[in-house]
């Protein structure tokens, strides 16, 4: 049984570590630049200072190379430190945390909905 346990957590880390890779991945070849986007620049480029958007891409991070960003990023979520929303600046911890009782509703609910059709059909 136990090796069975240990089995599925590795599983379980393979699958969080593919699905962040993922995701990074997607994030990093999407077109545009997140901190151009913070900053209003997509809309009228002409308002940013280009020397804060420098501040702002050396603060969160971009102006490093793609793999150096991955490292640090996963070392970081492995730690629980998910870092600031690019377009709230707010912990992405607590916004998890906010938006939890409505999450944890949500699958009662529909934990509950699925028991009792389940057993009825």
């Amino acid at each position: 049984m136990r090796r069975y346990v240990i089995k599925r957590l590795a599983q379980a880390v393979g699958v969080l570590w593919a699905a962040y890779t993922m995701s990074f991945l997607v994030l990093d070849f999407l077109p545009g630049d997140p901190v151009s986007a913070m900053a209003g620049a997509g809309m009228d480029s002409g308002q940013t200072d280009p020397a804060q958007l420098a501040k702002l891409r050396h603060e969160y991070g971009f102006d490093k190379p793609v793999l150096v960003q991955y490292a640090e990023y996963l070392g970081r979520a492995v730690r629980g430190d998910f870092g600031d929303a690019v377009s709230t600046g707010r912990p992405v911890t607590s916004t998890l945390a906010d938006a939890l009782p409505q999450t944890l509703q949500l699958t009662g609910a529909a934990l509950l909905l699925a028991v009792v059709l389940g057993g009825g059909l």
